[in-house]
């Protein structure tokens, strides 16, 4: 819990992206949305992961100061940072919503909660905590990977 607190916090900073992207991706044609996308997304990424490596450095000296009791969290809590660029990097799953993508968000949002368990629970038996952590960065990882192409391998037919 502690080691997830803060990096979700600052995530749900870069979670404002995706919805105050919303209107202007609804504004676009399909084919507009696909060649922006991927220069969006890595520009947000790149401010994301400048704050994941700065929270990165940081957490040692935030956990003495507010969590002195937890320091054995510190590992996990910088492990879990790299949270917040995969956060940032969901500008995708707006781009689904607003092309009225129902199939494709339908897949996403089954396969990657599914995903997520099947590697949990080996990951859990095997390394612990260190690997439902790591669990989260690959299936969360993969998710945006599967958006991608989904997106990219849509159908163009406007619905509009």
């Amino acid at each position: 819990t502690f080691a997830s607190m803060l990096p979700e916090r600052i995530g749900n900073l870069f979670s404002f992206v995706g919805m105050a992207a919303l209107p202007k991706f609804a504004a676009k044609t399909r084919a507009e949305v696909r060649s922006s996308i991927l220069s969006q997304t890595v520009r947000i990424s790149i401010v994301a992961l400048a704050v994941t490596f700065a929270y990165i450095a940081a957490s040692p000296y935030i956990f003495a100061f507010l969590f002195p009791k937890y320091l054995d969290a510190v590992i996990y809590t910088q492990i879990y940072a790299f949270t917040i660029t995969i956060t940032a990097a969901n500008l995708i799953s707006a781009a689904l919503l607003s092309q009225r993508l129902k199939t494709e968000l339908y897949i996403t949002r089954f396969l990657n909660p599914v995903l997520l368990i099947a590697l949990q629970l080996p990951a859990l038996l095997h390394w612990g905590v260190m690997g439902m952590l790591v669990a989260r960065l690959i299936s969360d990882s993969c998710g945006i990977v599967m958006s991608f192409i989904l997106l990219f391998r849509a159908k163009e037919t406007e619905s509009r």
